[in-house]
């Protein structure tokens, strides 16, 4: 209000944990797919199945660490943002964690929690690189 012009800076930041909480919010729809469909709920998961929504989150994670990898060379986010890359091997981990669990939703929890643990760690390193 007082610069009196809108700055794409925090648009471009929000990207991150925008695309990585989808993430977050589609691994923990995959152990409840069996019940989301019978009782006629229609998110993400059901619409496109749970072999699709494990890779829709390692297509989405790997497209969010290419946006912040691009966005700090481009000079849109801080160059220390290019730490928010170290989660990207969990990412990779927990996609063949999920892969190898699909049908077995006890067997799935680690890939949640890993996800979010990702999640946490990047979001916390990218506030951290705009601290810096």
């Amino acid at each position: 209000v007082q610069a009196r012009r809108v700055d794409a800076t925090p648009f471009i930041a929000a990207i991150v944990p925008a695309l990585l909480i989808l993430c977050v919010t589609v691994m923990n729809e995959i152990p409840d797919f069996y019940g989301d469909r019978i009782v006629g709920k229609r998110n993400i998961t059901v619409r496109i199945g749970r072999e699709r929504a494990v890779w829709l989150c390692f297509w989405v994670s790997l497209a969010c660490f290419i946006f912040i990898a691009i966005s700090a060379a481009a000079g849109f986010l801080p160059r220390l943002s290019l730490i928010c890359l170290l989660p990207l091997l969990s990412f990779v981990r927990i996609f063949f964690i999920a892969r190898r669990n699909i049908n077995n939703p006890h067997g799935f929890i680690p890939a949640i929690r890993g996800t979010i643990i990702a999640y946490s760690l990047a979001v916390v390193l990218l506030a951290i690189s705009y601290l810096i």
